[in-house]
C-alpha cells in the first residue's frame, strides 16, 4: 500500500516543477496568515461586546495585547509571503502588475498602519478604561476606540475581497480602489455612529444608586 502511494505521488509531481510547489506553498502561508489575522479580529471584536455593560479587567486587556502580537506578525507574513508572490508571478514588470495587485499593497499598507494606532493608541486608551464597561467609557475615548475598531475591521474585509474575488481581476484601478475604500469608509462610519448611538442610549437610560444618608 505504501509502494502504491510512493508510486501514485512521484507520477503526480513528476511534471511539477520546485518553483510551482514553492510558489505553492508561498500561497497556502499567505492565505494562513490571512484566515489567522481575520479570524483573530473577528474573534476579539465578538469578545468585547461582552463588556458593552461589564466591567473590563486586566484578563480581556491580556487577550487583546496578544491578538495585537499576533496580526502583527500574520501581517510581517503577509508582506513577506506578498513580495514573494509578486516576484514569482510577475518577474518584477511593470506591465505584469495588476491594478488588483497594487490595491491589494495599499490595503495591506492601511492594514500596517492600523495595526500600529492600535497599538499606540487603542490599547492604552482600553487600558485607561479599567474597571468601566464600554457603554460608560467616556464620549471621546469611545469614539477613537470606535474608529480604530472600524479601521481595522474594514481593512481586513477589504483584503478579504480582494483575495477572494475573481471578479475584480480584471477592472481598471480606479473601481477597484474605489470599492476598496468604501468597503473600509463603511466599517469606519458604521461603528462610529454605533458607538454614537449607544452613548446617546447609555445617557438616556442609566440611572444612578440612590445616596442614603445616615437616619433617613
Amino acid at each position: 500500500m505504501l509502494t502504491d502511494f510512493a508510486t501514485s505521488l512521484d507520477a503526480l509531481l513528476a511534471g511539477v516543477s520546485f518553483l510551482t510547489i514553492f510558489e505553492d506553498a508561498v500561497t497556502v502561508t499567505h492565505l494562513l496568515a490571512m484566515a489567522v489575522a481575520l479570524g483573530s479580529v473577528v474573534a476579539n471584536d465578538l469578545a468585547l461586546l461582552r463588556y458593552t455593560s461589564r466591567p473590563l479587567d486586566w484578563g480581556v486587556l491580556d487577550t487583546l495585547f496578544g491578538a495585537h502580537r499576533l496580526i502583527s506578525r500574520a501581517l510581517i507574513v503577509l508582506w513577506v509571503t506578498g513580495l514573494l508572490l509578486i516576484v514569482l508571478r510577475t518577474g518584477l514588470q511593470a506591465d505584469s502588475v495588476a491594478p488588483k495587485l497594487i490595491a491589494k499593497l495599499v490595503t495591506v499598507t492601511l492594514l500596517t498602519l492600523t495595526a500600529v494606532l492600535m497599538g499606540r493608541v487603542a490599547l492604552p486608551l482600553m487600558a485607561r478604561s479599567m474597571g468601566l464597561a464600554l457603554l460608560d467609557v467616556p464620549f471621546l475615548r469611545k469614539i477613537v476606540l470606535a474608529a480604530c475598531a472600524g479601521l481595522s475591521t474594514g481593512g481586513w474585509l477589504a483584503a478579504l475581497l480582494l483575495g477572494g474575488t475573481s471578479f475584480l481581476r480584471e477592472a481598471d484601478l480606479g473601481p477597484v480602489l474605489a470599492l476598496t475604500f468604501a468597503v473600509q469608509g463603511a466599517a469606519l462610519v458604521l461603528t462610529v455612529i454605533a458607538a454614537i448611538a449607544a452613548h446617546v442610549w447609555r445617557r438616556s437610560t442609566y440611572r444612578p444608586d440612590p445616596v442614603y444618608f445616615p437616619g433617613e
